[in-house]
């Protein structure tokens, strides 16, 4: 008797397949953690990430892993491993590729316990590095840690790994033993020989992201790394600090210059496969089925929402039936992201940056095949006035903050939206106006200012 191979893709498909460390195969199988299925419904607290890949803290039976989930495996993402010489792979399973290719040459990178997919989804599950501070949070850096991470990067180019992510954020060291660990490989790239030109470019994001008194140290490191690497070409150390200087104007290495990361926690509840994604502090009140389906409610959209510890959110629902945005994105090898998901990274993105304006409290987006799309996004409301003329030096000073954190107008409102005023000073009251960008071009901050003095000589023409 014939079986239909559909029956028997049903079968295989939700346990997907998974590689598993052999020297933790028994541990991770004790907690119960055997399929792909079974991590990638790990729980953990959300802690970095972008719409359709992030990655979660997740506690195993007293130690800390990470893991990061492809929520969908993206044709583009495949077809970039396969240019990159990797195959048909999800980034998953290229980062792991790159992994095992450090660990085969004892280079320093993190420990990789699980990689696999299931269901179109796939994971990486790592050990984190025990003791570890971040390289921009160290008060100094001194000459041993300096020369053992240039010693380190010869090491990785030696042995044909381009790193073009090297930069200082994802450096850590013990600073009881000084021991490197580098982060975030998936773009990293497994070469037979690793060009000067592609070596500059490494160096060059690591020499950008430092901090600004650290060039003695710099010095060092590129010493240690020239000295292993071998002969150099003559106008090597000098491409670098070209490159570099170069790197420092984009606006993201720009704001990986300070001497310590911000310390603002931000983390996400992760609740029912990511319709929401919360904040710790009200995740528990927010997952029940009858609550979550309140959120994406259009009945309940610009209401207040009453939450633990006496605060109150301001929800917006909406319903998206039309698909072609979604259609367009699909083309590019995008993932379809809804206004309610942009103005959610909006937040947290004037959260890093110290900018006033509503706290994120909870977002989530559904996207079936067929059906409408559905968002939500749940903010606190700031209550806040119309600006009136005395207050045009506070709303210019905001504004060149917001410039500062990348950011433009979209639209000013009628009543000089999204600018307020809270207990005299000008915060953000509508986040919806503002848009967060890759380059922001001096002639949009120009326009910008010139909306925000329009409206104000508006207001004393009245």
């Amino acid at each position: 008797m014939l079986v239909s191979p559909m029956r028997w893709l049903r079968e295989i498909r939700p346990a997907g397949w998974c590689w598993v460390d052999p020297d933790r195969r028994d541990w991770l199988e004790s907690l119960g953690l055997r399929t792909a299925s079974d991590f990638l419904s790990l729980p953990g607290v959300v802690v970095s990430g972008h719409v359709g890949r992030n990655v979660s803290c997740v506690h195993l039976d007293g130690t800390i892993a990470y893991l990061k989930r492809e929520h969908r495996v993206r044709l583009r993402d495949r077809l970039r491993s396969w240019q990159d010489g990797f195959g048909w792979v999800s980034v998953s399973a290229r980062e792991a590729a790159v992994l095992g290719r450090l660990q085969d040459h004892g280079l320093p990178g993190p420990k990789c316990l699980a990689y696999g997919a299931a269901d179109g989804a796939g994971f990486l599950l790592l050990e984190a590095a025990e003791a570890t501070t971040e390289l921009r949070a160290l008060p100094a850096i001194g000459r041993e840690f300096a020369e053992r991470l240039g010693r380190a990067i010869a090491g990785l180019h030696l042995a044909g790994v381009d790193q073009p992510d090297l930069f200082a954020k994802h450096v850590l060291v013990c600073p009881q033993t000084l021991a490197v660990t580098i982060l975030d490989w998936q773009r990293a790239v497994l070469r037979r020989r690793v060009s000067w030109t592609r070596r500059v470019r490494g160096l060059a994001a690591l020499r950008a992201t430092l901090p600004p008194d650290a060039d003695a140290a710099w010095a060092i490191v590129l010493g240690a790394y020239m000295e292993k690497a071998g002969p150099v070409p003559k106008q090597f150390p000098d491409s670098v600090e070209v490159v570099a200087s170069r790197l420092r104007r984009r606006r993201l290495i720009a704001a990986q210059r300070l001497r310590t990361p911000t310390s603002v926690t931000q983390e996400l509840v992760r609740i029912d496969g990511e319709r929401v994604c919360a904040v710790p502090a009200i995740a528990g009140s927010l997952n029940e089925e009858l609550s979550i389906a309140s959120l994406y409610d259009r009945a309940d959209d610009g209401h207040l929402i009453h939450l633990p510890g006496g605060r109150r959110g301001l929800l917006q629902s909406r319903k998206y039936r039309l698909p072609f945005d979604r259609w367009w994105a699909a083309l590019r090898g995008r993932v379809w992201r809804s206004p309610e998901l942009r103005v959610a990274r909006l937040l947290f993105h004037l959260e890093r940056h110290g900018i006033a304006a509503p706290k994120l409290l909870a977002y989530g987006q559904t996207v079936p095949r067929v059906t409408p799309a559905r968002a939500f996004l749940l903010r606190e409301s700031i209550p806040a006035s119309p600006a009136r003329p005395e207050h045009a030096g506070s709303v210019r000073e905001l504004l060149h903050r917001v410039h500062d954190a990348g950011c433009r107008l979209d639209r000013l409102g009628p009543s000089g939206e999204p600018f307020g005023i809270a207990d005299g000073r000008a915060v953000i009251s509508d986040p919806s106006r503002i848009r967060l960008v890759k380059r922001l071009a001096v002639g949009q901050i120009r326009r910008d200012l010139e909306r925000v003095n329009a409206f104000f000589r508006g207001l004393s023409n009245e």
